[in-house]
């Protein structure tokens, strides 16, 4: 996930991972103003934008096989995160429903013409939830090819559905210039990545993260230590002449600013080091498995089961080497790095 912002909203509970995740890109990442982890199957995002800033929901709704109260239980839960979202905003809502809206539906308000599959009493749920949200499905609103359209293969191939979904504001409606989904993808799943092309422009927050900081260790050095302290002391003996009345506020800017400064003319900078807890080992084995995924489906099984295996192998691997290194700081009492 190099130079990538993920988004969680869950919990593990042994083995099992329960919840939701908004993956940003880096370059709209400086564009996230504010998320909130709603419960383990949604997550809210918001992103400033043109002409109006942009709020994702990310979702999963319980299968089928559970329960009533725990299926109603979630859309109490999503109808609260839609009414907690500023009304004035681009709302997206997307993620598995497993449910079936179908294609035998006329176009309306809530659906397009172009949907999978035969409606089943999720997707009528689903459908009246979205009439009362005044949301619209974009994945049934564009003619391609049914492989483009089914979101989920059951195993062995037995079946295709469309379950998984990309919903917006129906006013917002015609600036969707495409809705699809990628069968091909390299996902390690029975679920397609589906694909929303939205005309919106995001923008940069004013609070952008740097892409250094400053090595505070070179304070250590006597000669950086030195300099430092003239130039302060130079700084703030200038500022001591000016004659006019300053209330502590202004004050408090000055020597701030001073600070800064000086700080970044005089400490060295060091570059943010950004790097991934998967090994290059396992990266090789993710080139293989996609190379095999089309001309060698036993060498793919094979691969994949094995790449499954190597991930929670080098995450463990990165958090203890993180814990080593936090006990030998402590033990040193070098506290900064911790």
């Amino acid at each position: 996930m190099k130079n990538h912002l993920i988004l969680y909203s869950g919990k593990d509970e042994g083995r099992e991972h329960h919840g939701v995740v908004i993956w940003v890109d880096k370059k709209m990442a400086s564009s996230l103003v504010d998320y909130d982890t709603v419960s383990n199957g949604v997550i809210v995002a918001t992103f400033q934008a043109r002409p109006r800033n942009l709020t994702v929901i990310q979702c999963y709704a319980p299968t089928q096989d559970k329960d009533e109260e725990e299926i109603n239980s979630f859309y109490e839960t999503l109808d609260r995160a839609i009414k907690k979202s500023p009304k004035k905003n681009i709302l997206c809502v997307m993620g598995d429903f497993n449910a079936r809206v179908g294609a035998d539906a006329p176009e309306s308000s809530v659906l397009g013409r172009y949907g999978y599959g035969v409606r089943d009493e999720a997707g009528q749920k689903l459908i009246e939830f979205c009439s009362d949200k005044k949301l619209f499905i974009t994945n049934t609103m564009f003619r391609h090819h049914p492989r483009r359209r089914y979101t989920w293969k059951q195993a062995g191939d037995r079946s295709r559905s469309q379950i998984d979904y990309i919903m917006i504001n129906q006013k917002w409606k015609t600036s969707i210039q495409n809705s699809k989904t990628f069968p091909g993808a390299d996902c390690d799943s029975d679920h397609n990545l589906v694909l929303m092309k939205l005309c919106a422009k995001f923008k940069s927050n004013k609070c952008k993260s740097s892409e250094y900081a400053l090595n505070l260790e070179m304070l250590k050095d006597p000669a950086v230590q030195m300099q430092y302290q003239v130039e302060i002391r130079n700084s703030f003996e200038a500022l001591t002449q000016i004659s006019e009345e300053r209330n502590p506020n202004e004050m408090w800017s000055q020597l701030k600013d001073i600070v800064h400064v000086v700080a970044e003319r005089v400490i060295p900078k060091s570059e943010l080091k950004k790097k991934t807890w998967i090994k290059d080992a396992t990266f090789e084995l993710i080139k293989e498995k996609r190379a095999a995924k089309e001309s060698d489906k036993v060498k793919y099984d094979s691969l994949r089961g094995e790449v499954q295996r190597m991930h929670p192998k080098d995450k463990q691997e990165e958090i203890d080497n993180l814990c080593l290194d936090i006990e030998n700081n402590m033990k040193r009492d070098n506290t900064r790095p911790v």
